[in-house]
């Protein structure tokens, strides 16, 4: 469990491969306080991590609302399979539903704008963690606001490799191994790259249109 509060820092040596390679950070150690100053910086940019049951019941409603009617059957029994399944689920049916989800999202709004929040979510929360976390760096002039956090200015400067990279360590602080199984639904750590499976509570991935028996299913703009 995270301390209430503490002044504790941590150092972490930037990888070879990020900007900043070879140089030394100094990152505030997560407290109960600092990570609910985090969800609210979240917040605060209007993010959201959309759970994989969200985008599951948008894709429901999405079959019943521009598939052929005698096409629903099939594409929904993907998405049941995918559901009760969990996890383990055989490549194939990935595939098919990631095709399904790619498929349709374009057709259906409220499944597009999920996926989308999710990619959002993905891209800056490692940033805004940075922000939150980094006290200092070896070799760099950093600016705070009132909150305690980098400027927006100070965190563009930063880079947004190094920024990735000093993501990736506070987020293995912040959210220590008793917290895992709360924080499960948390998007991979590459930015706009979902690493949870279809089953998991994440985007779909790896797959395109055209590569399942999904493909072919939706209506298109003018079709009975």
């Amino acid at each position: 469990m995270l301390p209430i509060s503490t002044d504790e820092l941590v150092p972490h040596a930037l990888p070879a491969v990020s900007g900043g390679g070879g140089r030394t950070a100094m990152l505030a150690v997560p407290t109960i306080r600092t990570r609910a100053k985090y969800h609210a910086d979240l917040a605060r940019h209007g993010l959201r991590n959309p759970s994989a049951a969200e985008v599951r019941q948008a894709v429901r409603a999405g079959i019943a609302g521009i598939v052929e009617e005698s096409q629903r059957a099939e594409l929904l029994e993907i998405v049941e399979q995918v559901e009760s399944i969990a996890s383990g689920a055989p490549d194939q049916l990935l595939r098919d539903y990631d095709a399904l989800v790619r498929q349709l999202a374009p057709e259906w709004p409220p499944l597009g704008d999920l996926l989308a929040m999710q990619a959002e979510y993905a891209e800056l929360r490692l940033p805004l963690a940075c922000r939150r976390f980094l006290k200092s760096l070896e070799g760099v002039e950093l600016q705070f606001g009132p909150d305690g956090a980098l400027t927006e200015a100070a965190l563009e400067r930063l880079g947004w490799m190094d920024a990735f990279a000093l993501g990736l360590r506070i987020m293995d602080l912040l959210y220590l191994p008793a917290d895992a199984e709360k924080n499960s639904e948390s998007p991979s750590p590459s930015p706009g790259t979902p690493a949870n499976s279809a089953a998991a509570d994440g985007p779909p991935t790896g797959s395109t249109a055209g590569t399942s028996s999904a493909t072919g299913t939706t209506k298109t703009p003018g079709s009975a």
